[in-house]
């Protein structure tokens, strides 16, 4: 006969033991648990260490600790500086790309080293790797001379690549007001020494007939712009400069 109390005794034992092996299994994974995040916290405190060497005193707080606020702040400024610097680079690019569609059907003049079109006012320097003369087609005489005279000065005196490192730095620098101005000023100056290579040594009839052609080509300043037009900066005062200015004296 099969005994009752023999087989309670073995169901208790079976319940006994998965109760032991469940409280085992619990016991396992907590450990695990107790490691995993054991091992996450030394992972953050290391992240943190290597960011507080690696990450600029930009983004750090006044006991040279990573600052998570900091950090948040300044990356809102630097979003705002690169949003205008882009903006400004995409202006200048947008003008490039414009002009040169203009000039595209232009045509190579190898007597003068340049380039004519009837789709442009006004002479320019293009800059490029080797930068490039527009003139507007049919232009001749004494006043071809002297534009052609004053924009390969231009180009002798690198005032292409000049100008553009003037227009970078702007860029860069775009909510700095002082910065703008001297990139101005940097224009005039370029434009006002280039006149004075031009007419080293020539005769005051030779000076007036520049200024002439100066003022025939006189236009309004186009604003942000990496050619070099010549009659936009400043023509007055380069006339002026030109006819009144005397030579330095030694003594």
């Amino acid at each position: 006969e099969n005994n009752p109390d023999g087989d309670l005794s073995a169901d208790g034992m079976e319940t006994q033991t998965d109760s032991v092996s469940t409280q085992t299994n619990s016991e396992v994974m907590a450990h695990k648990q107790n490691g995993i995040f054991s091992n996450m916290k030394r992972l953050q405190s290391n992240l943190e260490g290597l960011m507080n060497r690696m990450i600029p005193n930009w983004f750090k707080d006044s006991n040279g600790l990573y600052s998570n606020r900091l950090y948040s702040n300044r990356m809102i400024f630097a979003g705002i500086w690169l949003a205008g610097f882009l903006g400004i680079c995409a202006v200048y690019l947008g003008q490039f790309i414009k002009l040169n569609r203009r000039v595209s059907d232009a045509v190579y003049v190898k007597k003068d080293r340049c380039w004519e079109t009837e789709n442009i006012d006004m002479p320019f320097v293009m800059p490029r790797l080797r930068p490039r003369v527009y003139l507007p087609y049919g232009l001749a005489g004494s006043k071809r001379k002297d534009i052609m005279s004053h924009e390969m000065q231009h180009i002798k005196n690198l005032d292409p690549l000049i100008k553009c490192a003037a227009a970078f730095a702007a860029a860069v620098h775009w909510f700095n007001p002082f910065v703008w101005t001297a990139y101005v000023l940097i224009g005039k100056d370029l434009e006002m020494y280039c006149d004075e290579c031009v007419l080293k040594g020539r005769s005051l009839k030779e000076r007036r007939d520049y200024t002439n052609t100066l003022l025939e080509s006189a236009a309004e300043s186009s604003g942000l712009t990496l050619m070099m037009h010549f009659g936009e900066s400043n023509t007055e005062k380069r006339i002026r400069h030109i006819l009144f200015v005397k030579k330095p004296r030694v003594i």
